[in-house]
């Protein structure tokens, strides 16, 4: 039998549950725990592109002051650095998109948190969607590539322009042909394609997958929470008790096990992190300069 247990100020307070109400109140935590992992996923996936960003705007300052031709160790150290940005956010994209919607398992994150079908098909119309976009294509090819193939950044590029200086890390379309990538879909590439804007253009894709999927679980989220705290909150009442925290507990052979903790603290994160990317940004359409004269 599984009962709900609160350790008051005085005394254990013990209750009954139901399989039928062990069953709601788990499939609540069940749903919170999918979002808080979807939002994590998707703070490292926007945390990846910075981290590129940030280290490629680093390089471009201090080759500024230098030239890299002919300084193989400083080319490989800036191509290794960047390579392995390069590489955790191509991995980290692919796998927020596999859990927002696997195409071959008919599956997605909403359907897994809603059970809604109309919610899943709208993931459905705009996963299709996807199929004009050529740069992002290229870079959801391009993990693929990068795991089995070869590392994204090969060669870097310097250039000064009227006193302004370009750091550019280009992707050779005849390596990408070799390693698999679609003839159909670089030909609608130049013979050097900017590895900076693919990744851009990746993000911003899982940008609006994202938003959408907030969109489409905020009723779920908001019964799951709903669902623990009345419970938890019920529970502190009929003991007489205030903010008393509420454990599930179910005996097996004489032996007390704890199956979970109705306390929501932990869920705080996620609410930090949909105020810490609340803004969905298309990276290509900003340019960043570090001061103005």
């Amino acid at each position: 039998m599984k009962k709900l247990k609160l350790m008051g100020h005085k005394k254990v307070f013990e209750k009954d549950l139901t399989q039928e109400e062990f069953n709601k109140i788990n499939k609540a935590l069940i749903v919170l725990k999918r979002i808080m992992a979807q939002e994590s996923l998707y703070d490292q996936v926007l945390e990846s592109l910075i981290s590129f960003k940030s280290e490629m705007y680093e390089y471009n300052l201090r080759s500024a002051q230098k030239f890299l031709h002919g300084k193989y160790i400083e080319n490989y150290e800036i191509r290794s650095s960047l390579n392995r940005l390069a590489f955790n956010l191509l991995n980290f994209g692919k796998l927020y998109l596999d859990k927002h919607y696997h195409s071959e398992h008919n599956r997605s994150f909403v359907l897994r948190v809603t059970g809604d079908i109309d919610s899943h098909t709208s993931i459905v119309e705009n996963y299709e969607t996807l199929s004009d976009n050529s740069e992002y294509l290229l870079g959801y090819k391009l993990r693929n590539y990068v795991q089995h193939d070869a590392l994204p950044i090969g060669i870097l590029r310097k250039k000064y322009e009227e006193n302004i200086s370009k750091f550019t890390n280009p992707l050779i379309k005849n390596e990408l042909k070799k390693g698999g990538i679609p003839n159909n879909l670089l030909a609608k590439f130049d013979d050097e394609i900017d590895l900076h804007t693919i990744l851009e253009a990746y993000v911003h894709v899982i940008n609006q997958c994202h938003k959408l999927n907030r969109k489409l679980v905020e009723n779920s989220k908001k019964e799951a929470i709903s669902i623990i705290n009345f419970t938890s909150q019920m529970m502190n009442n009929e003991c007489a008790e205030k903010n008393r925290i509420v454990e599930i507990i179910e005996n097996v052979k004489n032996v007390e096990k704890k199956l979970c903790t109705l306390n929501l603290g932990w869920f705080d994160v996620v609410n930090y992190l949909e105020e810490k990317n609340k803004v969905f940004i298309d990276w290509k359409k900003f340019e960043f300069k570090g001061h103005s004269k």
